[in-house]
């Protein structure tokens, strides 16, 4: 009975989706919300957000209390619900008046029997909900941020790095993310992520510290420091990067190398990547092709990509170039 009932809001809602924005429109979602299952409530979210409408944040707020309420995974196994409300709620820039909402989530824990034990379903809504702590700025935000950071799922740890970083406050969050860098990590996604966000938040401050890491003998740790780096657009990086790849390293490191160098978008990078072109070993002049490529070169980059490739007379790079370059 229950899964035709979710079955007949979906469709009622399949009608809504397209129909012009009206008091009538408002209402029939608000309805959904208030009576409506997981999916239905999780459906009703995701079109808030992608239609902006924000007539039904305090609608979403109520919703999101209800499944929050006695044996919430009965009522919204996986936190289906829970997180498109507090997705739809971010995406909608709602800030204090959800701030409550926002706290409780980030607090939340939803343990559940799958196929490999008991498993918290909860992280990816705690690391959702951080971003919302952000933008509602609680008076308590940087204790639950820190929480965040020491939480033991790694979802929850990177919503609360990125949301150090969306904080823009270099002061208070660059400190914490070094800190957090100098525990070790199973998952190469923490530290990766802790050092784009130094980069966001500082990148003169934090250059040198993360160019450091480059060197680091966990080869996820140097790649996640390379392409913090190129996400800097920093000329001092250039410099950095190329030093690096002056020495030997593993081919999946230099073509991370590159990588990082063409998301730099800088003609200095640019000049490097066509100089390893021109004179690296053909091994690493793929590479250094294929990074080129990537960044959608200019026409004039273009013709002097061609003119490296035939003055190397390699059959192999030239089948690069044509495959790379129809």
């Amino acid at each position: 009975m229950a899964r035709d009932s979710t079955q007949k809001a979906l469709d009622r809602l399949a009608i809504l989706r397209d129909a012009p924005t009206s008091a009538e429109l408002i209402r029939a979602l608000e309805s959904l919300l208030i009576k409506g299952s997981g999916p239905v409530v999780a459906s009703v979210a995701r079109l808030l957000a992608a239609r902006e409408l924000r007539e039904l944040e305090n609608a979403l707020i109520r919703s999101f209390d209800r499944f929050l309420g006695p044996g919430p995974s009965r009522l919204d196994p996986l936190c289906i619900a829970k997180e498109a409300i507090v997705r739809a709620l971010v995406s909608l820039e709602t800030g204090m008046v959800a701030s409550e909402l926002y706290r409780k989530g980030s607090l939340h824990v939803q343990p559940e029997a799958t196929a490999d034990g008991r498993v918290d379903t909860a992280a990816e809504l705690r690391g959702i909900c951080a971003e919302g702590l952000v933008l509602a700025g609680t008076h308590d935000l940087w204790l639950l941020l820190a929480d965040l950071l020491a939480d033991p799922e790694v979802a929850a740890q990177i919503g609360a790095i990125r949301a150090v970083a969306q904080t823009g406050n270099p002061h208070m969050g660059a400190p914490l993310l070094r800190l957090r860098l100098g525990s070790a990590d199973a998952d190469s996604r923490v530290p990766a992520e802790c050092l784009s966000a130094l980069i966001s938040l500082d990148p003169v401050s934090n250059l040198e510290y993360v160019a450091a890491r480059l060197s680091h003998p966990n080869p996820n740790l140097a790649e996640g420091a390379a392409f913090a780096l190129g996400e800097s657009r920093s000329r001092e990086a250039v410099d950095l990067l190329g030093t690096w790849l002056e020495g030997w390293m593993d081919p999946d490191l230099r073509r991370v190398g590159y990588l990082a160098l063409s998301m730099l978008r800088l003609d200095e990078a640019t000049s490097l990547l066509l100089r390893e072109l021109d004179e690296a070993p053909i091994a690493h002049a793929e590479l250094a092709l294929r990074a080129l490529t990537v960044a959608q070169p200019t026409e004039a980059v273009k013709r002097r990509i061609e003119t490296a490739v035939t003055a190397r007379g390699d059959a192999g790079l030239e089948r690069l170039l044509a495959e790379l370059v129809p």
